[in-house]
């Protein structure tokens, strides 16, 4: 009744056309925002500030600072507890014994101090009595444990050999329980 006419090649064809022009127009519009994202994304590069030489990590609410780091040190905060600072202050604030970064230790990345100019990270993070404390409690334990070490015999490191159990129900067959399988 109501049935519609055939299409004809020509009709087809022009379908076809319709279909790729919108499938090219998608695609250049794609193509556009991915030209805008990477020219935001020089811009923002060339915009970013440069990396500062020292960090020094701000405390919790206006307690003292809370260690040193190099500049570019992945254990470093970011912004808002975060402070780029001259080499000057970043000794000045290792000889007020703030803490320097266990990743990057500035005396150990840094070859052009001396080291009169920077205290020691050992002496930064404890004090003299904590390195007595910590001389003497290896002085104790250290030798004992290693004299357990070598006075322990020789023991073979063959896996054990597997043993079928027969009481276990998992290494029991259909037939053992009765089955006819």
């Amino acid at each position: 009744m109501n049935d519609p006419a055939p299409l004809t090649r020509l009709d087809t064809l022009r379908l076809l056309e319709r279909v790729q022009l919108r499938d090219l127009t998608r695609t250049r519009r794609w193509i556009a925002e991915e030209e805008q994202r990477q020219a935001e994304q020089a811009e923002g590069e060339r915009r970013r500030p440069p990396v500062p030489d020292w960090i020094i990590e701000k405390g919790i609410s206006d307690g003292p600072p809370a260690g040193v780091h190099v500049g570019g040190c992945y254990a470093a905060p970011k912004w808002p507890r975060a402070l780029g600072v001259s080499r000057e202050q970043a000794r000045a604030a290792l000889y007020q014994q703030v803490p320097a970064c266990r990743t990057a230790i500035p005396t150990r990345i840094s070859a052009s101090w001396t080291a009169p100019e920077v205290p020691a990270p050992s002496m930064v993070r404890g004090g003299a009595a904590r390195q007595a404390v910590v001389v003497l409690v290896h002085a104790v334990t250290a030798p004992r444990t290693s004299w357990r070490i070598v006075r322990a015999p020789a023991t073979e490191t063959r896996a054990p050999t597997p043993v079928r159990d027969l009481d276990w129900v998992a290494n029991h067959t259909r037939t053992d329980q009765g089955g006819t399988t």
